[in-house]
């Protein structure tokens, strides 16, 4: 007997692709009823497929829907069903253990926070389902496990497998006359869904016009309603079903329903239907942004929508340096004044997901005195008599610029907590900004980009959504970043409406190959009629689109964004830009991310004593360093490589800097010599600001390359108390202290597998309360206090060190790095380093709360002595202005203690801290240069800020670090700033700017 794959070679047939508009309405199927023949019809015209565009589906089926107007397309199709009955009895339900959503490609691409509520790939039983046969021709076939086609691991459901009188699809077509159905053995429970729908892969083969495969979801489990296909799928495709009509159930059930006549026109054989990888997503928490202010970023007419008292001077100005526009708001800038600016509006009365209030300042002056020129903002109820939600003030001698000229621009975010959302919530209140000055030393201040966003619950996983036409469109103002947006479902149009001016050039820029987001998207600009001025499909370079518009006529126009097959779900992302002028030429793609398909295996006979993990945050100026660093290594350690030492590189580029955005993972090979998949894997691009890349990329070294010991260094500027590593491509994301502590207690399972050498390549991580958190995970740390330079001769020069070998301790390869460190970068270089013996990390922090709690009661009655203590302190260069003053919130803890305790204040407990610090700090060593004087730094720094400002709410709420949680010293600068005076205005400061040297001072060997 010929097998049916050896008989396929002989069969020439033509297949009708017989396809129903997805989510065009509903066919209906009665589960307990088999097939009437008679009652049924073929399908009609109106579901034959539309002629393409000659260039895009997309755009065909946009003419269909456009001419409709917003009537959406509700054709139905009705099938009658009779049988003998009979379901079976449901089984126990149970999630596979071998689903890991981790691996799963639509966990990746999502951008919202869906979750697998079921899934089966099809390799184990079928205890899961329900499966029964109501066919009435006395035999048994039903729905079973097969291997002959899969489209994932290595076996699939074959519509004809299963039953007592199951059929093997190599040597066998589907048989006539069935009748059976496959549906979830427990009720999917969607009560508090938001979102939620179905996903599969089909393939099918059938009779075309008579037999079919029927897809529905159902209430009760027997009335089922869904879509059906007859013919030939061509291979393996994807399906998404929407389940939002269901949403509020507590049972849903999911099934496929397979019916075969009694015969075939023709006398051919027909493949049937197979299904692999089924899963059902629920998102529980989906939302919705909403932003209350007019006119927040002061580019429309002369301060329109907000309002001033007649004795305000407040003026809106075409600055120089506005954070966003061409316009600020101003402020200041002279003698006595008195100024107020504010914005009334309506708030729901509702629930929420979020409310934030989140703005840009830039303050500037000379100002010298506390509290002689300030700048304060806040929400007023709606006569303005009083302050419902206090945001802070900016003392004038916070200025970022001791001069006449502005400075930098610092980000303001002021999340609500749930009591003040509900104190404010169904009132009219008013966003207010105040600004008072002093006779003498005048404070500027510019204001810009002012938002209030509130976050409630939707119905799309695009926040936009529903801007499905003209009506409905989006309205954004110029220029405008949006992101978070998908094409979503099949035939998803998104519209976009502003106002342009005659003369205009109007650029669309549509960003999704870097998301990973496999939509290619099809755009064009509308004008207010409908008719289309220009559109792009590709931009040359990739399949995201790009164009630039000349605007002949002032009015409303339209961006339209769709995908050019007409395909969609929720996994097609896309991030939009839309601006006056054109972003210059498109951004290359980065090369194909194959996923990697050969994972490495240590050589057996490598003794592998050392792993070290190098995360290279290159998506910054920084970017142009790293290749070279990588090279050396490449040229100098292969004797190491091939011994005792294995090296991985997660390195990802900045395309502004290294002519790419690929991200790059490295098992680093003598001279370069890499084979792709084996030991170099090109990624899709990254978020090196999000912990998970960190874990993801930390965990597998370790596991792939087992060693006695670890050395993590992690490479990019840094903050202090506002993290590390920040990802400029990823919406300037970062590691925030309490996420690398989460990282690390993932990497290290909870401190089992300790890390023997953590090394911050970064600046200003050297405080104790950093160094608390690292203190289970690690056995040493190395770190820089202050400012820190980087070389692309580093790690060569660490690693290569001819003291670094196999039996190397973590303590001894710390000395190593420090040692390197400080001979390589002398002058005319300034910087603090220092090496901390974790274990001693604790001793340092019980000390402190002693400390704490005695200075605490000196607060009342001395407080003199701790603003002069303070002053006298050693300071860091917080702010990277090149100088050590009183604005810089760090202060090097030894020193501080001594100063008090020369005050008389706290001697004994100072002295027990000093003692902590010698004992936790192995090493330390300074270089300074001017004004930047080093000499009295000990190694560790803690934080005090001279205002109540910036990171300071965050830091006494235990939103950063578990210091304050576990100590004492948050409860100190509580009671020195006072509980009852306003709270400093949120400023981010962001990181300092790690700066490079000269590359020829870093050298690879050190001759001692």
């Amino acid at each position: 007997m010929l097998t049916r794959r050896l008989r396929k070679s002989f069969i020439m047939a033509s297949f009708l692709i017989f396809l129903l508009p997805l989510f065009s309405g509903f066919n209906s199927i009665t589960r307990n009823q088999g097939i009437n023949s008679s009652a049924y019809e073929k399908v009609n015209a109106s579901h034959s497929q539309v002629k393409s565009h000659p260039q895009s589906a997309a755009q065909s089926d946009r003419l269909i829907r456009e001419s409709q107007s917003t009537e959406k397309i509700t054709q139905e199709q009705k099938l009658t069903i009779q049988s003998s009955g009979g379901t079976g009895i449901p089984a126990i339900f149970s999630l596979p253990e071998r689903f890991d959503p981790v691996d799963d490609k639509y966990t990746l691409l999502s951008p919202t926070d869906w979750r697998v509520d079921f899934q089966d790939g099809f390799e184990g039983d079928l205890s899961e389902w329900d499966i029964s046969d109501n066919s009435t021709d006395g035999s048994q076939r039903n729905w079973g496990i097969d291997d002959y086609y899969v489209y994932n691991g290595s076996s699939a459901l074959w519509v004809a497998s299963g039953g007592a009188d199951a059929v093997d699809p190599e040597t066998t077509y589907y048989p006539h006359n069935m009748d059976t159905w496959l549906v979830t053995g427990v009720p999917l429970d969607l009560s508090n869904a938001n979102l939620a729908d179905f996903e599969f892969f089909m393939q099918y083969d059938t009779e075309p016009e008579w037999d079919y495969i029927f897809v529905g979801v159902s209430s009760d489990g027997q009335e089922f309603s869904g879509e059906w296909w007859s013919g030939s799928s061509d291979g393996w495709q994807y399906y998404n079903l929407d389940l939002s009509e269901y949403i509020g159930e507590p049972e849903v059930y999911i099934g496929w329903y397979f019916h075969s006549d009694s015969y075939n026109y023709d006398e051919a054989g027909y493949e049937g239907v197979w299904i692999d990888d089924v899963a059902v997503w629920v998102e529980d928490s989906i939302s919705q942004a909403s932003d209350s202010i007019q006119n927040g970023g002061f580019e429309s007419g002369d301060l329109w929508y907000w309002e001033q008292p007649p004795y305000s001077t407040i003026e809106k100005i075409n600055a120089e340096n506005p954070n966003g526009g061409d316009y600020v708001a101003y402020f200041g800038g002279i003698q006595n004044a008195n100024e107020q600016l504010f914005q009334p509006f309506y708030l729901p009365d509702e629930d929420i997901s979020s409310a934030s209030f989140d703005f840009w300042v830039n303050q500037f002056g000379r100002e010298t005195k506390f509290n002689a020129d300030t700048f304060c903002a806040e929400l007023r109820n709606h006569d303005l008599s009083e302050i419902l939600v206090d945001v802070g003030c900016l003392d004038g001698i916070e200025s970022i610029s001791d001069s006449f000229d502005p400075g930098g621009w610092l980000s303001v975010a002021y999340p609500l907590s749930d009591e003040e959302w509900n104190n404010i919530r169904g009132k009219t209140v008013n966003v207010v900004f105040e600004m008072t000055t002093d006779w003498y030393l005048n404070t500027t201040v510019y204001l810009d980009d002012i938002t209030f966003e509130i976050v409630t619950g939707s119905s799309s996983g695009d926040p936009l959504e529903p801007n499905n036409y003209y009506e409905e469109a989006t309205e954004i103002t110029l220029p405008a970043e949006l992101t978070n947006l998908t094409i979503d479902p099949d035939g998803d149009f998104d519209y976009f409406s502003f106002e342009a001016n005659a003369g205009d050039t109007i650029a669309v820029d549509v960003d999704a190959v870097e998301l990973g987001s496999q939509v290619d998207t099809y755009i064009w600009l509308d004008d207010a009629d409908g008719n289309s001025v220009c559109e792009n499909d590709d931009d040359g370079l990739s399949t995201d689109s790009y164009l630039t518009c000349e605007i002949t006529v002032e009015g409303i126009y339209y961006v339209v964004v769709s995908s050019y097959d007409g395909r969609g779900d929720r996994n097609q992302a896309y991030i939009l830009e839309v601006d006056r002028s054109a972003f210059g030429e498109p951004t290359p793609p980065p090369p194909p991310s194959p996923t990697p398909t050969t994972e490495p295996t240590p050589d057996p006979n490598l003794d592998n004593k050392w792993t070290a993990m190098l995360y290279l945050v290159g998506d910054n100026n920084l970017c142009d360093a790293y290749p070279q660093l990588i090279s050396k290594m490449e040229d100098t350690l292969g004797p190491k490589l091939n011994d005792f030492l294995t090296i991985t590189v997660l390195f990802d580029r900045d395309p502004r800097y290294c002519g790419t955005g690929v991200t790059t993972r490295y098992v680093i090979q003598p001279n370069g010599d890499y084979t792709d998949n084996i030991n170099r894997w090109n990624l899709r691009e990254v978020n090196m600001g999000d912990p998970d890349t960190l874990v993801d990329f930390a965990t597998w070294s370790m596991e792939k390359f087992p060693a006695e010991h670890y050395y993590l260094a992690i490479d990019d500027h840094g903050g202090g108390i506002s993290g590390v590593a920040w990802d400029e491509t990823n919406y300037q994301d970062n590691l925030s202290n309490d996420e690398l502590y989460a990282a690390l207690k993932q990497i290290t399972q909870n401190g089992s597998l300790k890390i023997d050498i953590f090394a911050f390549e970064a600046c200003l991580m050297g405080l104790y309360e950093n160094a608390f958190d690292l203190k289970e995970f690690t056995d040493y740390i190395f770190v820089f206090p202050t400012i820190s330079w980087s070389s692309d001769s580093a790690y060569t020069s660490y690693l290569s060190h001819p003291d670094f070998d196999g039996t190397t301790t973590g303590q001894q390869f710390g000395n190593i790095i420090f040692d390197t460190y400080y001979e390589s970068v002398g002058s005319p270089y300034y910087y603090t380093e220092t090496l901390i013996d974790s274990s001693k990390i604790g001793a340092v922090q019980g000390a402190v709360n002693d400390w704490a709690l005695t200075l605490l009661s000196e607060v009342g009655t001395n407080r003199d002595g701790l603003e002069t203590a303070r002053r006298n302190a050693q300071k860091i260069d917080t702010n990277i202005d090149n100088q050590l003053t009183k604005e810089d919130a760090y202060i090097d803890l030894w020193d501080l203690a001594d100063e008090l305790a020369e005050l008389g204040i706290a001697e004994q407990e100072g002295q027990t801290l000093k003692d902590a610090i010698e004992a936790a700090v192995l090493r330390t060593a300074q270089r300074s240069v001017g004004d930047l004087d080093y000499v009295d730094t000990h190694g560790l720094a803690i934080y005090w800020p001279l205002t109540a400002s910036g990171s300071y709410g965050a830091y006494i709420n235990n939103q950063i670090y578990n210091s304050t949680r576990e100590g004492a010293w948050d409860e100190f600068l509580t009671a020195y700033f006072g509980e009852d005076v306003r709270a400093g205005l949120p400023v981010d400061m962001g990181p300092a700017e790690r700066q490079q040297t000269k590359r020829n001072l870093l050298l690879p060997l050190i001759v001692r």
